[in-house]
């Protein structure tokens, strides 16, 4: 038999990816909507959309809808600060939502806040859902202020979005809203505006209530005691349909509500293929332009080596062959380019290393520094059509100079044809108790000599989960002292929960169409350089292509020994060409 497909479709859930605001996983999220039979969920977090492609492959295995949502922060003149929930209905509107967050990273941000303004959402409205209550929407923050201006920004939005603005309506315990919710009725039936029931999902269930409250008292460095910081609520979980139908039981309305909301999106992202930037020089096409480069440069490699030249040749054919038929040309013309470029401005490269140093490709055209053939390594440990992966060459930079290669690959290739990869910091065993303990105002040797009994082994780390299911030592404190126990269940809770964003050591995407097309990009504060706001895993899920540009403390150490040696010494070496016995 099979069970009925409910009739409520969660629109706020803030997922991890609402970093240090939102604690729920995605897989918590599809698991339960799998589990409670709905047939869509949407993912909504704050200012970002650093999750939307994970959130759309894990639907997807599961026969979910996803939807795309965003809550910016907007700014609005005349009116009091607030946010704006929208859902793109198809591809024109992930475009222009991906536009929204890049332009409010890229160029709106205020003091490291992204925000938005009013009349950029509306200039960006084409193929956007809007919804503006909740608990921090624009309209719920005007309506407390004066009922004018909410008035007002309702009548703006319903104009600009037509029958694609939603009212909003909540029910929460322990916040005062019984004047806003009749307000908000009124203004449905008289307006003519549709109005939606939507839960704020913070976290999984009500017993991860504690575990989100610690989470806000980290995040605004607080006590959990403290009452001048914002806290969570225990309504803040997904509720069942169930919970949803009885908190409504008087507006089956805007239940349903929420089913005809999901049914105008058909939008979500999937996998693509791996696409490089297309390399034509004078129109000679890249496939030719690989051949011509890398017997070029074999010859100047051999050019008093004659005798040897067949069986260098053979080997370099079979190879362009292997690399022309899995359509990464342009890949190692467009590596060759930037490593020529550096070492031609006196910027120390790496030899070379791992499986790419197989490759007389790469050695032929300047890529590494090392004879494959001499040295006896295998082209297939790099790339092999029996196991199809990207070409990955991991270069070495001068750590000092390494930034003006990508800025010189920004300039060739566009500005925003290039960026930086994201990646997210998580709460490991010790930092979360550490940070749990703090914000708890517990003892803090008390809490460094627990500290000390969790094992630290990278290679087999072992989550706090286990070590409270299987230490005895930690059993006996937990057993011992309410606060321990509470310390460690919020502790394993946060575990791996993301909780800051920071830019990838070494990658870098080069695409050839402008990113802000593509994918949503975001600012780190310490860097110039736009930074993807999809982590490696996902960059290259969504088709665009890695380069490792890695800075070598190394490097530039010998650099500077060997100008000392020049300058006080008058000894000349050539580190390239060191005799190795």
């Amino acid at each position: 038999m099979i069970s009925k497909i409910n009739r409520f479709i969660h629109l706020r859930n803030y997922t991890q990816y609402s970093l240090s605001k939102g604690a729920l996983r995605i897989n918590q999220l599809t698991d339960f909507c799998k589990k409670e039979n709905i047939p869509a969920a949407a993912i909504t977090d704050f200012n970002n959309l650093f999750g939307s492609l994970e959130f759309c492959i894990e639907c997807k295995k599961l026969g979910i809808q996803p939807i795309i949502g965003l809550n910016l922060s907007v700014r609005a003149n005349g009116f009091k600060d607030g946010n704006i929930l929208l859902f793109c209905k198809n591809e024109r509107g992930y475009r222009n939502l991906v536009n929204l967050v890049t332009q409010a990273y890229l160029n709106n941000s205020y003091s490291n806040i992204p925000v938005t303004s009013l009349p950029q959402i509306l200039n960006r409205k084409d193929g956007l859902i809007c919804l503006a209550g909740g608990i921090n929407g624009i309209i719920t923050k005007n309506f407390k202020e004066n009922h004018i201006l909410s008035d007002q920004l309702i009548e703006i939005l319903k104009d600009n979005f037509s029958d694609n603005f939603f009212l909003e309506i909540q029910r929460h315990k322990k916040l005062n809203i019984q004047d806003h919710e009749n307000y908000l009725i009124t203004k449905s039936l008289n307006e003519e505006i549709p109005i939606v029931a939507t839960n704020e999902n913070f976290y999984l269930d009500k017993s991860y209530f504690n575990t989100h409250d610690a989470l806000l008292s980290i995040a605004q460095q607080k006590y959990i005691e403290s009452d001048d910081r914002f806290k969570s609520n225990d309504e803040f979980y997904l509720k069942s349909v169930d919970e949803m139908n009885k908190l409504f039981h008087d507006m089956p309305h805007a239940i349903e509500n929420s089913t005809i909301l999901a049914r105008k999106c058909s939008f979500f992202l999937e996998e693509r293929p791996p696409s490089l930037p297309k390399i034509k020089s004078k129109g000679i096409d890249e496939n030719i332009l690989l051949r011509k480069e890398s017997i070029s440069g074999l010859e100047k490699k051999l050019e008093n080596d004659q005798h040897i030249k067949k069986r260098y040749l053979d080997r370099l054919n079979f190879e362009i062959d292997v690399i022309t038929k899995m359509g990464y040309s342009s890949y190692f013309l467009i590596v060759s380019d930037f490593i020529k470029w550096a070492k031609e401005n006196n910027i120390p490269v790496g030899p070379g290393r791992g499986s790419g140093a197989g490759s007389l490709v790469a050695w032929c055209l300047s890529i590494t520094d090392l004879d494959p053939i001499k040295f006896g390594l295998i082209f297939e440990r790099f790339l092999n059509p029996e196991r199809i992966s990207l070409p990955d060459f991991d270069i070495d930079f001068c750590m000092e100079k390494r930034d003006e290669v990508i800025k010189y690959v920004q300039k060739k290739y566009g500005e925003l044809n290039v960026a930086q990869i994201i990646t997210f910091g998580s709460f490991q065993a010790r930092a979360a108790l550490r940070d749990v303990g703090r914000v708890m105002q517990l003892p803090l040797t008390q809490v460094d000599n627990i500290c000390k009994l969790i094992p630290y082994n990278p290679t087999k780390p072992v989550s706090l989960k286990e070590l409270i299911k299987d230490d005895f030592q930690i059993k006996k404190l937990i057993n011992s002292d309410k606060n321990l126990r509470i310390l460690f269940e919020i502790s394993s809770n946060l575990e791996g929960l993301f909780r800051h964003a920071s830019t990838h050591a070494a990658g870098i995407v080069i695409a050839e169409n402008p990113l802000d097309n593509q994918i949503p990009l975001y600012k780190d504060p310490k860097s110039e350089i736009p930074v993807t706001q999809f982590s490696m895993k996902y960059v290259e899920k969504i088709g665009l292509i890695k380069f490792d540009f890695l800075g070598l403390k190394t490097l530039t150490v010998i650099d500077e020994t060997l100008k000392i040696l020049k300058k006080k010494r008058s000894i000349n070496i050539d580190i390239g060409n060191i005799n190795l016995n």
